[in-house]
């Protein structure tokens, strides 16, 4: 101990020798190690754009000989810092070409860029999440980012022609892109994969919507699935309502599109469900999804005849059945006209498209002949975009967007959306089951 208090005193005894000839350098004990503190310039490849305070390890030990020779280095420091010849690779410090950046650190260049022209909100920090973030998690954050480890990721840590594949496989390009590599080697991997390619579910009639509520016994769950079913609101959005009266709904700024306004398709529901007064659920999540998470338990567990976003079809297909137009539809839905006119409305069965046609048109019976449905050319889409255009394009059709439905088996390990960890193969299983969920997951 007294040892340890002399060299406390050797130490504070330089240091007022320091400042009192004014050098501008102090020394400083950090653990058993000695450090030199001064205002220096920004290192090499710093974002900083003028000088600040910072420190430099000495390498030598918080003991008398090591403060001696650290009284040394400081006055060596001062010297160069008033002769204008300090220079970082004196210390160890050297500058550091592009090729030469970890996946890391290119991973949070593109994170920075991304809230340079996106506001840092909440939903926007999740929107990063499911969109980029989760993807990049794949990639080793050490290595030194290059076209091959780009490739070799995606290949061995995603399955063909799969969902995640093809998102990975974006989010990759994106990377590159900053990096100032070939993104067309990462794209050429992206696969076959559509939101088309599974069938998609019949949906359930008015009359089946109406008696499964009423069955719910618990109050609260009962009103958030009729608002789900009156209004066509993803789960989570239950849980940013703003306002409520018979004539619309008002939803908040906090959810996955933003504040919007929706009327009831069926005003009927509004006293049928008594939704001017109905308690909501007393929930708490991180996220949107959590919310929406968490409301498929409760869905499960009251064996709903529907999933919860079903209902949310449903109401998209009453407003093609009371021809209402697109625009205004996808309006009140929170997508853009772009996701409503060619992914979801090319998920509606040709069966469904005759009802509508039958029940719109007076005298179609007999003339009806659905035309093909085409794939959506996401690729073609995003074509010219700029780079806010791109993300919006990747955030509507994302296929994380499925956490929202009915995950509650794998909602302790996605709880964060980290799927940097833990079983990566049964999330893409995951994933990939979701799909027969239809397009209006991603919706």
């Amino acid at each position: 101990m007294a040892k340890n208090i002399d060299f406390k005193e050797r130490l504070a005894q330089v240091n007022t020798q320091l400042k009192q000839a004014k050098l501008g350098v102090a020394i400083r004990q950090r653990g058993n190690r000695l450090y030199l503190r001064a205002v220096l310039p920004p290192k090499p490849n710093s974002d900083k754009g003028k000088d600040y305070q910072q420190d430099i390890a000495t390498g030598f030990k918080a003991v008398v000989p090591g403060l001696k020779s650290a009284e040394k280095m400081a006055k060596t420091l001062a010297g160069q810092l008033a002769g204008k010849t300090f220079d970082w690779s004196d210390y160890g410090v050297v500058v550091r070409s592009d090729d030469d950046k970890t996946v890391a650190e290119w991973g949070a260049a593109m994170k920075a860029e991304f809230f340079n022209r996106h506001p840092r909100t909440p939903a926007k920090e999740e929107s990063w999440r499911n969109t980029y973030g989760t993807y990049l998690k794949r990639l080793p954050p050490e290595e030194i980012l290059t076209l091959d480890l780009l490739q070799q990721t995606l290949i061995e840590r995603s399955a063909p022609d799969s969902c995640v594949r093809r998102y990975m496989a974006y989010a990759f390009a994106k990377l590159g892109e900053l990096a100032g590599l070939d993104r067309t080697p990462i794209l050429a991997l992206k696969g076959k994969y559509s939101l088309l390619h599974a069938a998609p579910r019949g949906l359930p009639s008015d009359q089946t919507i109406v008696e499964a509520i009423q069955g719910i016994p618990e109050p609260c769950f009962r009103g958030a699935v009729a608002f789900i079913a009156t209004y066509g609101l993803r789960p989570h959005e239950v849980f940013h309502i703003e306002e409520r009266n018979l004539l619309y709904l008002g939803i908040g700024p906090k959810t996955k599109t933003g504040r919007r306004t929706v009327p009831p398709l069926l005003p009927e529901w509004v006293d049928l469900f008594d939704l001017e007064s109905v308690r909501l659920p007393q929930i708490t999540a991180k996220t949107n999804s959590g919310y929406g998470r968490r409301l498929s338990i409760w869905a499960k567990q009251y064996e709903l005849p529907f999933k919860l976003y079903d209902l949310r079809h449903a109401w998209a297909v009453r407003a093609l059945k009371f021809n209402i137009a697109p625009s205004l539809s996808a309006k009140w839905m929170g997508h853009s006209l772009m996701v409503h006119n060619k992914v979801y409305q090319a998920w509606i069965s040709s069966e469904m498209e005759q009802q509508i046609y039958l029940e719109s048109v007076p005298g179609a019976r007999g003339y009806f002949a659905p035309e093909a449905i085409s794939e959506v050319d996401l690729d073609g889409e995003m074509e010219g975009l700029d780079d806010d255009g791109v993300d919006e394009a990747l955030e509507s059709l994302d296929g994380l967007d499925l956490l929202d439905v009915d995950l509650e088996a794998l909602d302790a390990e996605l709880e964060d959306l980290d799927v940097g960890e833990g079983d990566l193969e049964a999330l893409d299983a995951e994933l990939e089951a979701r799909a027969d969920l239809g397009a209006g997951a991603m919706l």
